[in-house]
């Protein structure tokens, strides 16, 4: 029988199935956590500047005039017990506090990497072991962190953890792989409502060691030591995976295993197997039909100009492909940008940093109702209006006094967080079936570009009237616009609409004249 004939057998969904949920909820969770702790440990912290001991001294609130205090200085005195690394590293003289910067984006630059890397280690090696060593390793840098002796080594501990984050997909691609499709969207709900409640941990964390950042990355280290345990032992290999690679005994093994844990019966499962010389058969044939393939597509890409082998770049084969791409991209870009900006951001709006971030961290939920209403008014529609909505509520934060600061960002953040979720299903609806991976990981590139570049945002100043703590809010807002915009006016609708299937049909959907295409086929 086939994989999804068995996979019926032992159970689309079940205890086996809810205990996956559990561990990819955790990573995910636990990458929450990972990613929003930066606003906490990297706190600019107001601080006096000594002439001499005990004579007098004059402040330097928020790291201002950083270029007198190494002439004059002789002793720095912090305005409260805060814990931050600003303090512990003294990142306040001779534009050190850029190193700060630094290490944040150290983190989503390794992120970067691993999300164009692993994807090809998975498919090769499989999902359990890489996952499994690069929770080790996020175990190990996290730890390391907490003893870090000076910012270079912090910065290259936040390098590998940022890495090593990854994992947290290849475990949900495990859950995804084991359970029936159907199920796959709750799934992935289910996901993103777990890494609001990491965002949640680490704001208690933070609060309940706010006088020592040391403290808050060994707390994130700890819940690791039974999670490492638990997924060596309990945490399955991809069946789906091993069914695809050839390793049918070990796939059959695996779905047996969760049909017990299911209560289904397991000697109904037994997925086809190919005999030996069949596969070998099949083998010489594949490599056969390769050459074959290779030689006819020398010829056809040498008589023709172009190459029946897919890659990234048919996406920008035409002009209005290449439009639609980097229309995607971009959007992907400001969300990020509209999201992180707000959130890395929370210490410059009014009121308690603890309650601003758990306020902004709990909007996250209601977003999802914002989020179904695509399945009523289509993706685009929803997307470009809720990103132009999220991006003037971003903008006015800076302009408007008081309580009302944190209402404006939370707006704002709800709406980010409801343009992310909706990117998650419009953009895979766009590309090809053949280069949607491919299109997702350039899509994926170009969030991750706009988080490395981010938190050097935040130190901007470009004077006038965008000025001091105006000018980054002032930035996520034209980015979120700007792409608003360019999803208005070059952007597709994809409710309703056929798959795309080919390359073809990818350029056939970016083109102008599809309107009339359309019209004119179904005459």
């Amino acid at each position: 029988m086939d994989f999804d004939s068995a996979l019926e057998i032992a159970g689309s969904f079940g205890p086996a199935q809810l205990m996956l949920v559990i561990f990819a909820g955790f990573m995910s969770a636990y990458n929450g956590w990972h990613a929003y702790i930066v606003v906490f440990v990297g706190l600019d912290i107001d601080f006096s500047c000594a002439d001499g001991p005990g004579v007098s001294k004059y402040p330097f609130q928020n790291n201002s005039a950083l270029d007198k205090c190494d002439e004059s200085c002789q002793k720095l005195i912090f305005e409260d017990d805060t814990g931050s690394i600003y303090k512990d590293y003294v990142l306040v003289c001779n534009n050190q506090q850029i190193l700060a910067t630094v290490s944040t984006s150290a983190y989503w630059s390794a992120f970067l990497i691993s999300t164009l890397t692993c994807g090809s280690i998975s498919e090769k090696f499989g999902r359990k072991w890489p996952s499994a060593i690069l929770v080790f390793l996020q175990f190990f840098s996290t730890l390391a962190t907490t003893f870090a002796p000076d910012i270079y080594s912090y910065i290259a501990m936040r390098f590998v953890s940022g890495f090593c984050s990854i994992s947290s997909y290849l475990v949900m691609l495990i859950l995804t792989e084991n359970v029936s499709k159907q199920y796959v969207p709750k799934l992935e709900i289910t996901n993103q409502l777990m890494f609001v409640i990491g965002q949640i941990a680490c704001v208690l964390s933070a609060f309940v060691f706010e006088e020592s950042w040391r403290k808050q990355f060994l707390t994130l280290a700890l819940p690791l030591i039974p999670f490492m345990f638990f997924q060596v032992f309990l945490l399955p290999e991809s069946a789906r995976w091993l069914e695809s690679v050839g390793r049918i005994n070990e796939a059959e093994y695996n779905l047996k295993w969760i049909a017990k844990y299911n209560g289904n019966p397991t000697k109904a499962i037994n997925l086809t197997k190919p005999d030996s010389e069949s596969s070998l058969l099949l083998r010489e044939e594949h490599e056969s039909s390769k050459q074959k393939d290779d030689s006819f597509n020398q010829k056809y890409q040498k008589e023709t100009g172009t190459s029946l082998k897919m890659s990234v770049l048919d996406l920008f084969r035409t002009l209005h492909s290449c439009v639609l791409t980097a229309v995607n991209m971009l959007a992907w870009f400001a969300c990020s940008m509209v999201y992180f900006g707000l959130i890395f951001n929370v210490k410059k709006i009014h009121g308690n940093l603890y309650l601003n971030s758990l306020l902004l961290s709990l909007v996250d939920v209601p977003s999802w109702f914002v989020s179904k209403s695509i399945n009523r008014w289509g993706r685009k529609t929803v997307f470009y209006i809720a990103l132009f909505v999220a991006s003037a509520f971003c903008a006015g934060v800076p302009f408007i006094g008081g309580s009302v600061q944190i209402v404006f960002a939370m707006a704002g953040k709800c709406l980010a967080t409801a343009c992310y979720s909706i990117l998650f299903v419009h953009c895979p609806e766009q590309f090809p079936s053949s280069m949607r991976n491919a299109g997702m990981s350039l899509c994926s590139a170009a969030s991750k570009i706009a988080l490395i570049l981010t938190p050097f945002v935040l130190k901007m100043n470009l004077g006038g009237p965008f000025s001091g703590d105006t000018t980054p809010f002032e930035i996520f807002s034209f980015a979120g616009c700007f792409a608003g915009v360019t999803v208005c006016l070059f952007g597709v609708e994809t409710k309703d609409k056929p798959t795309v299937e080919t390359i073809e049909d990818y350029e056939h959907l970016a083109s102008p004249r599809r309107k009339t295409l359309d019209e004119h086929d179904s005459l």
